[in-house]
């Protein structure tokens, strides 16, 4: 891997240990080259198009949003390592429109760690689902190192769109789910709330 002449707090690859859960909340960014290896690609989700992508559905607050899929693909490092990219989001009505760039990439991404697990939840390991981010389920699977990258975007490109769609500089640092976001689900279970009041005084205490 090469330093990036764009940024001075590049973490070289090389460097890079697998992150746990815990770590999550650090985000260091990494400069890596190699090939990726489309057969053992996954897919995980079902996710909503991520903030400040520019892809997703203009809704209400509180509506759904247009979902999709991380599309998550071993690299193969000039060092012989395989490491884990999420190169992006795909619209769930285009997932046979994913591209496979082929020869040597150079990407820069956010190291990041895996999810809590969730027990109303199974990944299908076999087919290549994952709902949950079971980093080291996944490394094993597609015979990778539990190193995550989340590839970043680095000029929007002109012209069709190419899935999946990498993630802009701006989403690391946004929450998937807003505070006016919050607000309008609580504001909606009030109302509920209110109204159930008024239907049981109306039915069964006049």
């Amino acid at each position: 891997c090469e330093p990036s002449p764009r940024a001075r707090d590049i973490v070289l690859l090389p460097t890079v240990r697998a992150v746990p859960y815990e770590e999550a909340t650090t985000r260091p960014q990494v400069l890596c080259i190699g090939k990726f290896d489309h057969a053992n690609q996954v897919l995980l989700g079902p996710r909503s198009a991520p903030p400040a992508s520019g892809h997703g559905t203009p809704v209400p607050a509180g509506a759904p949003s247009a979902t999709g899929w991380d599309v998550v693909t071993p690299l193969v490092c000039k060092d012989g390592r395989r490491v884990l990219v999420n190169r992006g989001w795909v619209n769930r009505e285009q997932v046979h429109a994913i591209t496979h760039p082929e020869g040597e990439q150079q990407l820069l991404g956010i190291l990041k760690g895996g999810e809590k697990g969730n027990r109303f939840a199974v990944n299908n390991v076999d087919e290549g689902h994952f709902v949950w981010l079971d980093l080291s389920t996944m490394a094993a699977a597609t015979g990778s190192k539990p190193i995550l990258i989340y590839q970043q975007q680095e000029e929007k490109s002109i012209g069709p769109i190419k899935w999946p769609i990498a993630r802009p500089p701006g989403s690391f640092a946004e929450f998937y789910v807003q505070p006016m976001t919050h607000l309008t689900y609580a504001a909606t279970w009030a109302c509920l709330s209110a109204l159930g009041g008024c239907i049981t005084y109306l039915r069964f205490l006049r």
